[in-house]
């Protein structure tokens, strides 16, 4: 959900996606974002572990979505950050594990938090917390997929959706979004939206 949803439209946004391959490493996210405001762009969404894609971000003068943890309190320019909450799942966990029932499993449910600055106005904070969760991991990824050649190498037929391991595995970007590294399609099973 994005632009196309508020009714701006995708076909004057460019998206660019910088690989920094690395864990916890506070220096390739620094040099991601300024690469990134120094080509001009001007809003960040963090996918980053730590709050220094956030804090750059702010330095420069541009906003940023934060990842992980709220990184408000030292990148102020943060509109917004998810931030994971594990207790849930930890309490459960441990408690079927001392039982005798864990088994493993993927695990989505009540583990996000949504952060919102003062700069969001409440009825678009609103319009964000009604969209039941399950709706955001089955939202409309329809259409071609692209490689960085500008070529699809996929198509997702109207009214079909892909199940989660595809999405969990996904190797390729949407319509509008580049990046440097290249992207090998794979066949795709689908579920009826």
């Amino acid at each position: 959900r994005g632009r196309k949803e508020a009714g701006l439209g995708n076909e004057d946004t460019e998206t660019n996606v910088i690989w920094i391959k690395a864990w916890l490493d506070r220096e390739k996210e620094q040099l991601a974002t300024e690469a990134l405001v120094a080509e001009g762009y001007t809003f960040i969404k963090q996918i980053a572990d730590t709050p220094t894609t956030a804090q750059t971000a702010c330095e420069l003068g541009v906003d940023v979505i934060g990842y992980g943890r709220d990184v408000s309190p030292t990148a102020p320019c943060a509109l917004a950050t998810n931030s994971w909450n594990w207790g849930d799942y930890y309490f459960k966990s441990v408690r079927a594990g001392m039982n005798g029932t864990w088994e493993p499993h993927d695990y989505y449910e009540k583990g996000t938090k949504l952060t919102f600055s003062d700069k969001v106005p409440q009825d678009i904070q609103d319009k964000v917390n009604s969209i039941p969760l399950d709706e955001v991991w089955q939202g409309p990824i329809q259409g071609y997929g692209f490689d960085e050649n500008g070529r699809y190498d996929i198509f997702v037929p109207e009214g079909e959706c892909l199940i989660d391991d595809d999405l969990l595995s996904m190797q390729w970007f949407v319509s509008g979004i580049k990046s440097s590294e290249r992207i090998e399609a794979k066949k795709f099973r689908f579920a009826v939206n």
